[in-house]
């Protein structure tokens, strides 16, 4: 039970929190290498009072300060001592009623946090770093996409993601290689525009540990392209960076940053204030940190007449 370990020592001021965090807590409290130690600490205390708040009284505050969140004492048998006066206790009783409240608790979080299934849920990992590079100027588009992934459970060997063409492309067809770190072990057509791809690790991931994998996504023709290329996270990314090479003549007349857009306005084209016309062959960068979740973070453009 993850949250029998929290009240040892020196209970929530343990230094290192993602050291001893379990990796159940670390996916519901969305901790990764981005966060300072505070941070995490925070989420982490926040947490255990609103499920405290859910015990009796007594249970309630016996938990808050054999945790530490409510005592400031070093060690975990000084907290329950000096509780034994409050409780007319024991600390061998108290012990054990400790272990009552973190049974409670931990019930009622696995309830209110299920482990979700399916190829958009956590699947026990999110990104560390996400790098995309679009090259528009190949004969058949390409992305790059260099992904660190890091482990909340041990034992992760698969992944699963979604790729998918704009509707007026339906019909067409996606070329997705592994370049590293993994290997593709099936595509799985799920709608007329949209594929799931199924990644199997050279390693099965442990918790914490961070992995790289490299993969390409061919495309037909340009057709097959929405005029964005963006991540819209549905599990934590700490880092994502996005690179758009424009080719020779420059297939988009206007280019600008997307930072933090619904994903319904992607498709208005309206030029946000930094939005420059593209030289031919020239390369366009963003970066951003601490993605928010259902937010669109990368680059839009207006595509070029071919004509001109």
């Amino acid at each position: 039970m993850e949250l029998k370990q929290i009240p040892a020592g020196w209970g929530v001021h343990k230094a290192n929190c993602v050291q001893w965090i379990g990796p159940e807590l670390q996916r519901i409290l969305r901790l990764d290498g981005s966060l300072t130690d505070a941070v995490c600490r925070q989420r982490l205390i926040d947490l255990l009072m609103k499920e405290t708040a859910r015990l009796p009284e007594p249970l309630r505050l016996l938990y808050r300060i054999a945790s530490g969140i409510s005592s400031d004492e070093r060690f975990l048998a000084e907290r329950l001592l000096r509780a034994e006066p409050l409780f007319q206790r024991e600390s061998k009783t108290l012990t054990r009623r400790l272990r009552r409240a973190e049974e409670l608790m931990a019930a009622g979080i696995a309830a209110r946090y299920p482990r979700p299934s399916g190829p958009y849920s956590d699947q026990g990992w999110h990104w560390e770093e996400y790098r995309a590079d679009l090259d528009l100027g190949a004969p058949h588009p390409t992305v790059t996409m260099r992904r660190h992934i890091r482990a909340l459970d041990d034992g992760q060997e698969v992944i699963r993601e979604v790729f998918a063409v704009p509707r007026s492309a339906i019909g067409r067809t996606i070329g997705i290689t592994a370049l590293e770190g993994c290997t593709l072990t099936g595509v799985t057509q799920t709608s007329p525009s949209t594929w799931i791809a199924t990644f199997q690790l050279d390693q099965a991931l442990r918790v914490g540990h961070v992995t790289q994998t490299v993969v390409r996504v061919t495309f037909e023709s340009l057709d097959c392209l929405r005029p964005y290329l963006v991540m819209a996270p549905l599990r934590p990314c700490s880092r994502y960076e996005v690179t758009v090479r424009v080719g020779r003549p420059s297939a988009a007349a206007l280019i600008w940053t997307i930072d933090g857009a619904t994903t319904t306005s992607l498709d208005d084209q309206h030029p946000a204030a930094d939005a420059s016309r593209p030289e031919p062959d020239s390369v366009h960068s963003a970066t951003f940190t601490n993605l928010m979740n259902g937010l669109a973070y990368g680059l839009g453009w207006v595509w070029a007449d071919p004509a001109s």
